[in-house]
């Protein structure tokens, strides 16, 4: 399932990298994800 689509076109941006942390501690669960996408189109992205 891709994460950000263009507007115009609805045609879904490339990922360009990710990373993911996690830790956890007892009963506690904490995740960080960091998606960087690329647009290759000339209208801006909202995300």
């Amino acid at each position: 399932m891709p994460g950000l689509y263009a507007l115009s076109s609805w045609e879904a941006l490339p990922l360009k990298s990710s990373r993911v942390k996690a830790c956890a501690n007892g009963y506690s669960l904490s995740i960080t994800a960091h998606l960087v996408y690329t647009n290759p189109h000339e209208e801006p992205v909202e995300g």
